[in-house]
């Protein structure tokens, strides 16, 4: 399996949050919580989950600040007030970032055949055959982005978006971002 170096892995998680073409996006919404018209919002909770998938890639402040600018864009696009003060907002917006590395065997199958002749009305000595498998193991990444939205008094999530996406080479800008958060917000719920 090859190592990737530091660079490699920014890049792998910049480039999946604002690119993939062949990303999946899931929502789940808690429709018992209601949303409020200019309900506020605050950032809280943590940007990984779990300090055992900390990757280098994950820990990058440029990729966060531009996920968080983008976030906060979309919020209030969807008429929540983003407020500095956790304790005092209606809810909380939490996000994670997780680079999922493995290696998976895949297999080949491939059909041979040997010496096969007409002979008078069918086939003569020799057709025949047989199937020969091949196991590879394969490296894949993948990333996973998920963003919550935290009814704080209760601590229940109200609504929460997945995108996964295979990694790509090179950073995104924040253009690219802002177009994968408008995907990922376009099923959130407004606060109007």
């Amino acid at each position: 399996m090859r190592i990737l170096r530091p660079f490699e892995r920014l890049a792998i998680l910049a480039v999946a949050i604002g690119l993939s073409a062949c990303a999946n996006i899931t929502y789940d919404r808690d429709e018992a919580i209601p949303i409020p018209a200019g309900a506020t919002v605050a950032f809280g909770g943590s940007r990984y989950e779990g300090r055992e998938n900390l990757d280098p890639a994950v820990d990058n402040d440029i990729v966060h600040r531009r996920i968080r600018s983008s976030l906060v864009t979309q919020l209030q696009s969807k008429g929540f007030k983003v407020v500095d003060n956790a304790a005092s907002a209606d809810f909380l917006v939490r996000y994670f970032v997780a680079v999922r590395r493995d290696t998976a065997p895949v297999a080949t199958t491939s059909r041979t055949v040997r010496g096969a002749m007409p002979v008078g009305p069918g086939w003569g000595w020799g057709w025949g055959g047989g199937t020969v498998t091949t196991i590879t193991p394969m490296d894949f990444s993948e990333v996973s982005f998920v963003v919550d939205l935290v009814q704080r008094s209760s601590g229940h999530t109200a609504w929460r978006a997945v995108w996964r996406g295979n990694p790509s080479t090179h950073a995104p800008t924040q253009e690219q971002i802002d177009d994968t958060m408008a995907r990922i917000f376009s099923s959130a719920p407004n606060a109007r």
